[in-house]
């Protein structure tokens, strides 16, 4: 029965991001960048209980919907992203730039206590919208991101979190008031991806199935401040696979939202993958932040190491041309605080991801 009711959950979900995709796809981007050529919008959902065990845990929920324009913005904004981006980033006319709206939520371990939980991370939420300058140039991908927001109680979290708990039957969360206080957020971040060359395996087969990618990056602002490193294998119908047009970010909590740099037919091939990463933590608002009742008794590790494993399904290609891509992504990853009297709290963090991805 409750393997039927996650079925269940599952299908309305996917049903749900399909139909608000589809409206906005047709609403939101002429509002924005009225000259820009579409190239996609992209929906992502993570959830725990989208992971084996259906856990209601820490990083708990983040939902990102975003849509991506080729050529050079025209709103005062996305112009200032986009200079601001070329700090970072190579010169180039053949960019993309993605818009983001989105929310991640955070809860400790046990969500029906009303009380204080000071041996565990705080509540919290961030409510954001973003800008993403993506390149491409040669084997190198390359993104930007700025993302500006609110944590505290105009991030909605409670409202959000309770509302998906419904729909779940899930348990209802109770402990938002003792969430991280009101604090704007202003995030930088960069990410580069490398495709390693075709002929690296001297092998007719490997080279078409076989890609191998690594990358670095990190962030900085006034929520997080971190750097990363990450290798990734992928496996699938890669026979024209020459530049990063399919770049593996493992998902950080909504720091990067990527998506195609082009809408050729490789992207709508079937192909699973393997990531594996490591973080080095600086700082961190939503473990160190300041709550109602103080600082929890908890402390940040400075790292923590991560692995995705993740397969894509070109829906497109198989059912119909107005369908997506679907993709799934597991991700797990290692303690980020400890406690003072326990040591590492519970088992590693573990979430899932659906993205919807229309490429046009």
């Amino acid at each position: 029965m409750k393997k039927a009711h996650k079925n269940s959950s599952l299908f309305w979900a996917i049903s749900f991001c399909s139909v608000f995709a589809s409206a906005a796809e047709n609403s939101i981007p002429t509002r924005f960048v009225p000259d820009g050529e579409l190239l996609g919008t992209q929906l992502n959902w993570d959830n725990d209980v989208w992971a084996p065990g259906r856990t209601d845990q820490w990083y708990t929920n983040g939902t990102r919907f975003s849509w991506t324009y080729k050529n050079t913005p025209t709103t005062k904004l996305a112009g200032a992203a986009v200079s601001l981006s070329k700090l970072l980033l190579p010169d180039r006319t053949e960019n993309t730039l993605t818009y983001t709206i989105g929310q991640s939520l955070y809860s400790p371990r046990d969500i029906t206590q009303i009380g204080v939980q000071r041996d565990d991370r705080p509540w919290g939420a961030f409510l954001y919208f973003g800008l993403t300058n993506q390149v491409v140039t040669g084997l190198t991908y390359q993104a930007a991101d700025l993302k500006v927001g609110l944590t505290g109680n105009l991030a909605f979290g409670e409202a959000v979190q309770s509302s998906i708990h419904t729909l779940i039957s899930s348990a209802r969360p109770a402990g938002w008031a003792n969430q991280v206080g009101q604090r704007v957020g202003v995030q930088l971040s960069y990410a580069q991806v490398n495709l390693v060359e075709r002929s690296f395996f001297g092998n007719d087969f490997l080279n078409k199935h076989v890609n191998l990618q690594w990358g670095w990056g990190g962030a900085v602002g006034t929520l997080r401040a971190n750097a990363n490193v990450a290798a990734t294998v992928l496996v699938g119908d890669l026979e024209r696979l020459d530049k990063p047009k399919t770049p593996i970010l493992i998902g950080n909590e909504g720091d990067f939202v990527t998506q195609p740099t082009s809408n050729e037919k490789v992207v709508q091939n079937a192909y699973a993958y393997l990531s594996l990463g490591a973080t080095a933590v600086a700082y961190n608002y939503f473990i160190n932040g300041t709550t109602p009742y103080g600082s929890s008794d908890i402390k940040p590790i400075p790292g923590y190491l991560s692995a995705q494993v993740g397969v894509s399904l070109p829906l497109r290609k198989w059912i119909a041309n107005d369908w997506p891509r679907l993709v799934y992504a597991l991700t797990v990853r290692s303690s980020e605080f400890e406690t003072n009297s326990s040591g590492p709290i519970g088992r590693p963090q573990r979430w899932g991801t659906f993205t919807l991805n229309w490429d046009y």
